[in-house]
């Protein structure tokens, strides 16, 4: 929001009638996929952000696997290839080729599901 309300021009703006109180994470990766270049500036910035955090965990954890979910797993084909970038430039490469970065299979149901399921587990 704040790239519009210094000046840039984005198709979000639009989709949600000039309220930018209304604007959702949804919005901003339509117009992305739709070429927004302001949209498709956040969602660079997300990217890189995410790939930080996640070389961050692998350092710490070790993990064999990193699978991202919610907004994060709907949204891969426009963050997926930029967060593996990311992550791969922090981490040496041995490190990073021992890792898979996937999206999870129930895209952004993948919490409600796993809450659910978890409600539904004996103590």
């Amino acid at each position: 929001m704040w790239r519009i309300k210094s000046g840039d021009q984005s198709a979000v703006v639009d989709r949600v009638n000039g309220e930018l109180a209304r604007l959702t994470v949804d919005d901003v990766m339509a117009a992305a996929r739709e070429g927004d270049g302001v949209s498709v500036s956040v969602v660079r910035d997300t990217a890189k952000i995410v790939g930080m955090a996640m070389a961050n965990l692998a350092t710490i954890l070790d993990p064999e696997c990193l699978v991202l979910g919610g907004t994060l797993a709907t949204s891969g084909d426009l963050m997926l290839d930029a967060i593996r970038t990311e992550y791969a430039r922090r981490l040496r490469p041995a490190q990073a080729d021992a890792v898979r970065i996937v999206t999870a299979a129930l895209g952004d149901e993948a919490a409600a599901i796993g809450a659910a399921r978890a409600a539904q587990l004996p103590s």
